[in-house]
């Protein structure tokens, strides 16, 4: 075991937080990060499982700032969120809180079925009727979520864990805001592949009217896309092309693996991705659209039915090195693997070359961006690959190209968030100097400045 991992093992002393270990007996780590661990733990009284997310206020200099009580406050605002939409069956339940001077405790429901991300990768695409399943549990969160005048920003199958009976958990509420009346946002944050037009355009030009919830929208319809069909829209190996593709809305249902594909679906996409959010469809039209509303007379086609145009697995990331949220130095824009993920027993590395030989179960990866891990920097550098037009799906020469050029990689920030380099996973946050957040996972990467 490494020397930081046997760090990581040690728990807090008990007299910094009495409350927390008179309660609940902690157990095995289910995912680390910078700034925290977290571990599943038994309610001593009742035997139940649950989650605890320990935060070390103290990890606030190694994630870039020098201030920790820029990252309590931070956390006090996530808590003060996640208080006000628990209760909803589709969003994850914070049971307890806490806090001591060095350290806060989260308490969540423990979610046994992991990430849907994870869930997607093991079965490379979902069939209509499990996406309508999974696509309505996560419009009914966000109408909830809306309804409080809430925005999440950073919806995406990472941040959506899956309870024992594969119900879905809208999870990480780090870069979430409660809007006060019609309130515009114009700080960037979330993840590249599902951010909004609006929003990159508040990083872009100056005197932007700003964002709402409409960007919540946007990334579901990202979601629904990639969940059908395993890549996103809009995705290219160079950043600076994927984001024109997101500002020009450029996307199409051309690929093979919609052939099975009915129209109502994509009609619900293109109502969701279109450019100007007064034009967007609202969650409530949403959930009257044909696609949620309709019977099912026969068996719709499993995906099994599309494997002949599926590729073979790039590798999986490391799901135990996951593990929890990253605070975020505000001029920095930073790597993201996924959100802490919680997995009775984390899932382990798959190499690409033996990954279908050694698993019968898990089918060929179609464009699955999979390749988080840092080892793959190396690999990138010794393939070459030729890019199709991106104003269609990537084809199977693009795939291959975006699971080798999913890259661990960290930006910084000087005004303009963007270089034409590499796409990467990079989950950011950009705001002024007293305005920092509570972000996604992090990476044990090294930091990249380009």
């Amino acid at each position: 075991m490494a020397k930081d991992e046997e760090e990581d093992d040690v728990l807090p002393d008990k007299d910094a937080a009495k409350g927390f270990y008179a309660k609940y007996e902690p157990k095995e780590i289910l995912g680390r990060g910078i700034s925290s661990t977290v571990r599943r733990c038994i309610e001593k009284e009742t035997g139940k499982e649950f989650a605890a997310k320990i935060i070390d206020l103290g990890a606030a200099t190694e994630a870039g700032d020098t201030n920790p009580y820029h990252m309590l406050e931070a956390t006090r605002q996530e808590i003060s969120i996640l208080r006000q939409v628990m209760g909803h069956p589709y969003i994850i339940d914070l049971q307890d809180v806490f806090e001591s001077d060095a350290f806060v405790f989260l308490v969540f429901e423990l979610c046994p079925k992991g990430e849907l991300f994870d869930y997607l990768t093991s079965v490379v695409t979902l069939s209509e009727k499990k996406t309508r399943t999974i696509m309505r549990q996560i419009f009914e969160g966000v109408e909830y979520i809306h309804a409080k005048n809430i925005v999440h920003r950073d919806l995406k199958p990472e941040n959506i864990l899956l309870d024992e009976n594969h119900n879905v958990k809208i999870t990480d509420f780090g870069f979430a805001r409660q809007l006060k009346g019609d309130e515009k946002l114009t700080d960037l944050c979330g993840t590249p592949g599902y951010l909004a037009p609006e929003t990159l355009k508040c990083n872009m030009f100056e005197g932007s009217p700003g964002y709402s919830k409409e960007v919540d929208i946007w990334a579901c319809g990202v979601i629904m896309f990639t969940l059908l069909v395993g890549c996103p829209p809009f995705w290219h190996r160079k950043q600076m092309v994927m984001l024109r593709n997101i500002m020009e809305g450029k996307y199409s249902f051309t690929s093979p693996e919609w052939a099975d594909i009915s129209e109502d679906p994509k009609d619900l996409i293109r109502k969701c991705l279109v450019v100007d959010p007064a034009k967007r469809i609202t969650v409530k039209e949403v959930l009257k659209h044909p696609f949620f509303n309709q019977m099912v007379l026969c068996s719709e086609p499993s995906t099994d039915g599309r494997t002949t145009y599926q590729l073979k697995s790039q590798n999986l990331r490391n799901t135990p090195s996951n593990g929890s949220q990253l605070y975020y130095n505000p001029n920095i824009i930073k790597t993201q693997t996924s959100n802490y993920s919680y997995n009775k027993q984390p899932s382990t590395t798959t190499n690409a070359s033996n990954n279908i030989s050694n698993n019968n179960n898990r089918k060929s990866m179609t464009n699955l961006y999979l390749n988080k891990q840092a080892s793959n920097l190396s690999n990138n550098s010794n393939n070459t690959y030729t890019s199709t037009t991106t104003t269609t799906s990537p084809s199977t020469t693009n795939s291959q190209a975006y699971n080798n050029n999913y890259n661990q990689r960290t930006y910084q920030s000087n005004g303009n968030a963007f270089d034409n380099t590499t796409a990467g996973p990079a989950t950011f946050h950009t705001t002024n100097k007293n305005n920092n957040s509570i972000g996604n996972a992090m990476t044990t990467t090294p930091f990249i400045t380009q």
